[in-house]
């Protein structure tokens, strides 16, 4: 699984992030798919 969130995610490499974090967390927001009501329409979260 791992191997996977590394390839569709990105890195979060944030100076703000204690050290140990930083390419360890990953940002996964762009890849969420938005539920769609039933005409395909994109719902809010």
């Amino acid at each position: 699984m791992i191997s996977a969130v590394q390839q569709a995610c990105t890195a979060v490499t944030d100076a703000s992030l204690p050290a140990q974090y930083r390419g360890a967390v990953y940002d996964c927001r762009e890849r969420v798919e938005r539920p769609r009501g039933p005409r395909g329409e994109l719902r809010q979260p």
